[in-house]
């Protein structure tokens, strides 16, 4: 390789030109490294747009990882502090509802174990609901999908009870 480009350099710098078949060889060769460089080049955008497809479409379904956590909105970064709290609230209520009920039937021991078991249990199916929330985030606005992230949370609690109740 070495070679071809110091005899290249050569012949640019003594000004020597090519004529007849070298000429058309050298040309031939140019215009073949030419379109091997822009087939290149668009196979290269083709990929990448493939790829920028693929990272937005995980982004909209919540999947986010290094490649793609730009395109994460702001408001939907992470579930508010607020959110938490208030859904947080909704599922405790009717936990602990229960769990008074059951201090009195059971005793404190038996009811206090229950309500680790019921918080357990009912903040996994909560927890997995967020994916969803964040997508009713996007599309729904915040107000909308904090009335439905607490309706579910109120819900899955209510089913809980409902389920394991002796």
């Amino acid at each position: 390789m070495k070679q071809y480009l110091f005899a290249t350099a050569l012949m640019i710098v003594s000004g020597i030109s090519l004529t007849g078949p070298a000429s058309a060889q050298c040309l031939e060769c140019s215009q073949q490294m030419m379109e091997g460089t822009l087939s290149g080049n668009a196979w290269y955008n083709i990929d990448q747009d493939q790829i920028d497809q693929t990272r937005k479409r995980d982004a909209d379904n919540g999947v986010y990882y290094d490649a793609n956590r730009h395109l994460k909105p702001r408001e939907a970064e992470s579930d508010s502090g607020d959110i938490v709290d208030r859904t947080q609230n909704a599922s405790f209520s009717v936990l602990n509802s229960e769990y008074k009920r059951r201090v009195s039937a059971y005793g404190k021991d038996l009811a206090g174990q229950w309500l680790i078991d019921a918080s357990r249990n009912v903040g996994g199916e909560v927890g997995a609901l967020r994916t969803e929330y964040l997508r009713r985030v996007q599309s729904e606005g915040r107000s909308r999908a904090d009335r439905w992230y607490m309706t579910q949370a109120r819900r899955i609690s209510e089913r809980y009870v409902a389920n394991n109740s002796r």
